[in-house]
């Protein structure tokens, strides 16, 4: 899993992606227009998927279950910092949790997703149907 480059480029990504959406609804809240902050969420995803794709890229040898699991790891540290965050900023409680958007986070797993499909090369699930033609009863003609 490489910790030591999956430690910096989520935390290289997790600081960019605050302070760029706490300028997005600073803006919004500021320009008293809220659809600046749809310009946070689009931006937030660009990033994940910029850090997400750079990380993957650089980890080649991983299996597709490895990669399932550093998902998994992103995604829950993001999901307790964002819990952090609150609770610091705005004095909020776990109950409060509302304020996030459960569209972002599906967003968001679906961006490492993403880039850990782009980057695994061949090594990834494939879709595909048997091929009916070939399995025929030879006795039945």
């Amino acid at each position: 899993m490489r910790p030591l480059r999956f430690i910096f480029f989520f935390i290289a990504y997790y600081l960019l992606g605050l302070s760029m959406v706490y300028f997005f609804v600073f803006s919004a809240h500021y320009l008293q227009q809220g659809n600046v902050i749809f310009g946070g969420l689009v931006s937030s995803i660009l990033l994940t998927l910029l850090f997400s794709w750079l990380y993957f890229r650089g980890v080649p040898a991983l299996s597709w279950c490895q990669r399932s699991e550093v998902i998994g790891v992103w995604f829950g540290l993001v999901f307790l910092l964002d819990i952090a965050t609150l609770i610091f900023v705005s004095g909020g409680s776990f109950s409060q949790l509302s304020l996030f958007s459960l569209w972002s986070y599906a967003l968001q797993i679906l961006t490492l997703f993403v880039a850990a499909y782009l980057t695994s090369g061949g090594d990834h699930p494939r879709l595909s149907s048997p091929n009916l033609a070939l399995n025929q009863n030879k006795d039945a003609s």
